[in-house]
């Protein structure tokens, strides 16, 4: 998401993630969201290269260590 390339808007990456975890045992120790960029983050970040555009969200993911270990 970071770099701007095609298909890393909101709707893109979690299609991808939905892939990704699937209904694998992964899925159950990971949770992921998408938070938007503030417009002060949004405005700290450098001139996308040509091509390119500037992130809107930033993709968060948290890992259960808990439940892996009760398992």
């Amino acid at each position: 998401m970071a770099a701007g390339n095609r298909s890393t808007d909101e709707r893109g990456v979690g299609r991808r993630a939905t892939r990704l975890f699937g209904s694998k045992q992964a899925a159950n120790y990971f949770q992921w969201t998408m938070v938007p960029l503030t417009a002060k983050e949004r405005a700290a970040l450098p001139t996308p290269a040509r091509g390119k555009k500037r992130p809107t969200h930033r993709f968060v993911f948290t890992f259960n260590a808990e439940a892996v270990k009760e398992e």
